[in-house]
């Protein structure tokens, strides 16, 4: 735990940190950690010794993935919403150089990946293997993300609110339904004008979430929609660093952040609350933005890029 020491927190009497998710593991941080063991767990209990997993061209699943695989001895195949005669990026890069075998498919190809019969072909055609849907949430990574908070909590933490990164809603989901004593938590979404937010949510939890604490998504901090940015979140991203020594990026935890300190500004935290940001790493995935953005290539020159 990391205490955030803001004026604007301590005049509205409010206590801010940040769980260092990030730090968990160099090349299995945040919460791939807790999605991805209890997978590799059954896995290996089902004498399965193949992976296949679904994700973009600069996917922290598909990264982290790629690293569990190579460290605990299982093949992995990564499904790539890309194409293969396009460059590797540096995330495709580290996974093939890890042992991943590499498959791209095209974005119409690519929305099948939850389709019965698409899934069943591919089963057949990596088989044995177990597949991992993309984001690694599924039913195994929801209850492992319940204890999250527990985790803290027995460390002597005891938050009153949560805020933490959205894309597929499956850690959200997990902590909504996790044994923790949070009264809010707020889940930030990184994608623009996505409906389906509060359904997977529902859908991730198995209607596990109606007696827990309260709960809200935030769809304002999208910054133009998934992997998009602007100079405003950039900014909030160098002076958060320049304040707190914490590195964030702009897919994820940039959001999340700048989401949480707009609503302290609008009074959305009472005063007494003890509010925990949840860092879920991602940080490899700065090197997408370093060509443009000398911030990220100077982060990373510095080695504080995890992988």
């Amino acid at each position: 735990m990391q205490p955030l020491h803001e004026p604007l927190a301590r005049e509205r009497g409010v206590q801010l940190s940040v769980a260092r998710l990030d730090l968990i593991d160099a090349g299995v941080p945040g919460n791939k950690w807790f999605k991805l063991y209890p997978n590799i767990d059954l896995a290996r209990r089902q004498g399965c010794r193949r992976i296949v997993s679904f994700g973009g061209s600069w996917s922290n699943h598909i990264h982290a993935l790629a690293e569990a695989g190579r460290r605990f001895d299982f093949e992995t195949v990564g499904v790539i919403r890309g194409y293969a005669e396009l460059p590797l990026t540096a995330t495709l890069a580290d996974a093939k150089r890890w042992g991943m075998q590499l498959e791209f498919v095209g974005p119409a190809e690519y929305r099948l990946k939850t389709d019965p019969g698409w899934l069943s072909a591919l089963r057949r055609r990596y088989a044995p293997c177990m597949v991992i849907p993309e984001g690694g949430s599924n039913a195994a990574a929801v209850a492992a993300c319940g204890l999250i908070m527990p985790t803290l909590e027995a460390d002597g933490y005891r938050p009153t609110s949560a805020v933490l990164a959205c894309g597929t809603g499956a850690t959200l989901a997990g902590i909504l339904r996790g044994p923790g004593q949070l009264d809010k938590v707020l889940g930030v979404s990184v994608l623009k004008g996505d409906r389906e937010i509060y359904d997977r949510v529902r859908m991730h939890a198995a209607g596990r979430i109606d007696a827990g604490p309260s709960w809200h998504i935030d769809s304002e901090h999208h910054y133009g929609g998934y992997a998009r940015t602007d100079g405003e979140l950039l900014g909030f991203i160098e002076g958060f660093y320049q304040r707190h020594g914490i590195a964030l990026e702009p897919v994820y935890t940039g959001k999340m952040m700048a989401a949480l300190y707009h609503r302290l500004e609008r009074g959305w935290f009472a005063r007494g609350e003890r509010v925990v940001a949840l860092h879920s790493g991602g940080l490899q995935g700065l090197r997408g933005f370093s060509g443009k953005w000398p911030w990220a290539r100077e982060r990373l020159d510095r080695g504080e890029r995890p992988g």
